[in-house]
């Protein structure tokens, strides 16, 4: 995923002057190529869990790299992206409104329009509304209802994510690109809708590339596993707690 997630915003534009905003950047998957690429001072992350960003800098980026490409992280939860205090000439949202309800969605979408620059682009993925399960198995929820879901994810429509972008001041266009579950987006502001077809094309242009990157691991093969596991560990959860505790002496 680091690797699609940086091969994409390259073939969008992504040069080491631009400003990157990654938008729940956790452990730093996509970070630790998009850092170390990026001029000093141009990343930007946003994570609500302090300890992934460490565990990321620890395991995977390093120290030294951090105090060279002075990185910038702020961690909240609510999107507060003017905390920043700057402008972004890319956003990215990889694995985000696929599990958030529509008032986050909104949300998200929102603050991106206040943050992003007049020839900025905002990526990101869904999941795409399909018959009751997704395609591993794990059922999906539809996005109506409010907040963050975990396990499953939420689903949405296509002119449901064109209506919220478009509230938001923004013009959306699915990509051709591949992702092993969810489905990639591009939004520019309302004013340069006329961007998103050569977007789209330069996206297009590395479909090879990116196939071989999605093919070189067992991604979906890994994923079936990890949900059929959080699965079982659900349920046993819920047979623990659905027992009568019992109550301590006296």
């Amino acid at each position: 995923m680091a690797g699609l997630q940086f091969s994409l915003l390259f073939a969008l534009g992504l040069r080491e002057y631009h400003r990157l905003l990654d938008i729940g950047c956790g452990s730093l998957r996509a970070g630790r190529l998009f850092i170390p690429y990026l001029a000093p001072g141009n990343y930007y992350g946003i994570e609500p869990n302090e300890e992934l960003v460490e565990a990321g800098i620890t395991d995977e980026l390093g120290r030294d790299t951090v105090a060279l490409k002075q990185p910038h992280f702020l961690f909240r939860e609510d999107f507060a992206f003017r905390e920043f205090g700057t402008q972004f000439d890319f956003l990215v949202a990889q694995s985000i409104l696929s599990h958030t309800h529509e008032d986050l969605a909104r949300l998200l979408l929102g603050n991106a329009r206040e943050v992003i620059a007049d020839r900025g682009v905002l990526c990101g993925t869904f999941f795409l509304q399909r018959p009751v399960t997704g395609r591993h198995g794990h059922r999906l929820r539809g996005s109506a209802g409010q907040g963050w879901v975990g396990m499953g994810g939420v689903a949405y429509r296509w002119p449901e994510l064109e209506r919220m972008a478009s509230d938001a001041g923004f013009a959306v266009r699915r990509l051709s690109f591949p992702h092993p579950r969810q489905t990639w987006f591009v939004a520019v502001p309302t004013h340069h809708r006329d961007r998103l077809r050569a977007l789209a094309r330069q996206a297009s242009s590395w479909q090879p590339l990116a196939r071989d990157l999605a093919g070189a691991e067992p991604l979906k093969h890994r994923n079936r596993r990890l949900y059929v596991a959080q699965r079982r560990f659900r349920a046993l959860g819920d047979r623990l707690l659905s027992r009568e505790r019992p109550v301590p002496p006296e």
